[in-house]
């Protein structure tokens, strides 16, 4: 880094949210060398830990923090828990907090993440039905799995789909609810989601798609009527219908947003001082096929929050948003990286008698997105390939990447 970049040394820098994009941008920092105040502004009472897995584990296994309050302590990063920014002064060049304390920032990192979707039912207020977003809502979700009995999971996403597993392997009875015609009907081609309604089956799991909930009586248990006429219950619901960025606080300080703060190719918001990142911002991208919208991943969380402090520390580095997910379910995992169109040409290439990849072609046969579904000892180094393939932007041949014996490493190389 040239010495201009550290015009900001001494210089108060404030990082708004304590999941991976904030912590991440925290660190790199110092990484960096910068040597002002950098403060990061955490809702929890807790440290900073890896959600992902909260859809995942049960008790202690399912927290594990993603830096160490030692690592915070050294790093001298003032981390400050139990806080919330209640407002942003963009001309004044300071946050207000709920606690009534007000901070100077010359530089501001918002990495707010986003909140579950809510449903609501004619009659019903929907206070007891539960969400996963935080370890307070996974500790909830926890006391349900270990008491057995039922639950009704509305929608048939990832979230969905994790949860369905963790409950199942705890002997709960579980019953999903999704209003499309399939589970998993974004994201994925057709063809990885058939595969994971099939395991869920065969593990017990109940699925009802092409249905809606109509009401909801709640009394000891809860009686949900569906849309084909049908009942169940159940002894707890849970939700995971989507998700929605967590933006009010730009909103209200009149940053520009749109599904999300509207950031450009260097996480910078409409105003110079004022960056994103995380589930919270939407983001522009020049690689094809990937339009502007906003991405919920934990890498692309990790990989905006460095961006974002080497940025803030005057550096230019630009962004080209390369979408990468996974998903555990019982001892299988699906990996999605790129975007699924739906457009081009869908190509199957059998990986291992447990495990398919599925690979979408442009126009010019160039791969824009791979997906993959079996064991992760599987499929883990073929979508590393992937990945490397689709960054590259080459044209491939359909019969040879349909043919496991015609090794990408070797595509890649040519």
């Amino acid at each position: 880094m040239n010495k201009s970049s550290h015009d900001l040394d001494r210089e108060p820098v404030i990082v708004v949210g304590g999941g991976p994009a904030g912590v991440y941008a925290a660190l790199e920092l110092r990484k960096l060398g910068f040597q002002g105040i950098v403060t990061l502004i955490s809702e929890e009472s807790r440290n900073p830990y890896e959600r992902p897995r909260l859809s995942k584990y049960v008790g202690p296994d399912a927290l594990i923090d993603i830096s160490s309050k030692q690592e915070f302590d050294e790093q001298q990063i003032n981390l400050m828990l139990s806080e919330r920014v209640a407002s942003i002064d963009r001309e004044q060049g300071r946050v207000l907090l709920s606690s009534g304390r007000v901070m100077p920032y010359s530089k501001l990192l918002i990495a707010t993440g986003a909140e579950a979707r809510k449903v609501r039912f004619p009659g019903y207020s929907g206070k007891d039905i539960l969400y996963l977003r935080d370890h307070e809502d996974a500790k909830k979700i926890e006391g349900v799995i270990e008491g057995g009995g039922s639950i009704a999971l509305i929608g048939g996403g990832f979230i969905g789909l994790e949860l369905a597993s963790l409950a199942r392997k705890h002997g709960v009875e579980v019953t999903i609810v999704e209003s499309a015609n399939g589970i998993l009907a974004r994201g994925v081609p057709p063809s990885v989601a058939a595969i994971a309604h099939r395991e869920h089956i065969l593990r017990g799991v109940k699925i009802k798609t092409g249905v809606t909930i109509t009401n909801i009586e709640r009394s000891d248990r809860f009686i949900i009527s569906l849309s084909n006429g049908t009942e169940l219950t159940v002894d707890a619901v849970i939700a995971g219908v989507g998700s929605a960025p967590r933006v009010s606080i730009a909103q209200e300080c009149g940053l520009e947003v749109d599904n999300g703060i509207c950031v450009d190719a260097r996480l910078r918001t409409s105003d110079e001082a004022i960056f994103a990142a995380g589930d919270c911002c939407s983001i522009r991208s020049s690689l094809p096929g990937v339009p502007n919208r906003r991405f919920e991943s934990w890498r692309i969380a990790q990989e905006q929050g460095v961006l974002a402090a080497r940025n803030i520390l005057g550096e230019t580095p630009a962004y080209d948003v390369l979408p990468w997910f996974w998903s555990d379910q019982f001892d299988f995992t699906i990996q999605v990286v790129g975007v699924h169109t739906g457009k081009g040409m869908l190509v199957e290439r059998p990986i291992s008698d447990l495990a398919t990849m599925y690979i979408e072609l442009d126009h010019a046969s160039r791969m824009v997105a791979a997906s993959a579904i079996g064991p992760i000892s599987k499929i883990g180094k073929e979508m590393r390939l992937a990945e490397k393939l689709i960054r590259a932007g080459l044209a491939v041949e359909r019969e040879e990447i349909a043919n496991p014996s015609v090794r990408m490493m070797d595509m890649l190389r040519r």
